[in-house]
């Protein structure tokens, strides 16, 4: 039982509920031998102060802002595009729906990939209805071209996502970007939030 106490004197009490709530974790380890797009740099995770030597353990990282479990804004296909500045952080959690057709797309809801790939037919479905974003797990890689296309007409992507298997059809999804300053995406931690 919770009490509040209010400034005229009066009080309440309040039932106190509680919830158990399932997390999945949706995101793929960073380490320095984790996949990453051909051509691109190797990510770095070097060891620079050590307890031996100063009392503290820290790591210097050194990867790309689309390595690993990661969102894309706009600006990362268009010059014209947002760029997470652009973006509010509630932009990159919400409700959302585990894809299994044209109809589960839904305006302003997430909808998170598990068993299909984007294809022309349903990029064209996602833009003319707009869902809040869309989510690609790592099984799959995005066509470049529908990429493009999609972020050019300002979808939000996440992309390397694990897990999508555990997923039941409704799910509330967070994936929140590192404050990057004109960044045009970033590595998160992505987890479904399941009542």
């Amino acid at each position: 039982m919770v009490t509040t106490q209010y400034a005229d004197g009066r009080s309440c009490c309040e039932k106190k509920v509680t919830r158990t709530v399932k997390i999945v974790d949706l995101t793929l380890p960073m380490h320095a031998d984790m996949e990453v797009y051909p051509g691109d740099p190797r990510p770095r995770y070097d060891l620079i102060e050590t307890f031996d030597k100063t009392g503290w353990n820290m790591r210097r990282l050194e990867m790309n802002g689309h390595d690993g479990t990661h969102v894309n804004v706009p600006l990362h296909a268009t010059a014209a595009g947002r760029n997470l500045d652009d973006c509010e952080l509630g932009e990159f959690v919400g409700q959302s729906v585990l894809y299994e057709s044209d109809a589960d797309i839904k305006p302003g809801i997430g909808l998170i990939f598990h068993a299909t790939d984007i294809s022309w037919d349903i990029a064209r479905s996602i833009v003319a209805i707009g869902p809040s974003f869309i989510g690609l797990p790592a099984r799959f890689e995005f066509d470049v071209a529908i990429e493009r296309w999609l972020l050019e007409r300002d979808v939000v992507s996440f992309e390397r996502l694990i897990n999508t298997d555990q997923l039941p059809k409704t799910f509330v999804f967070h994936g929140a970007p590192l404050k990057i300053v004109h960044g045009d995406g970033s590595p998160v931690r992505a987890y479904a939030v399941i009542d």
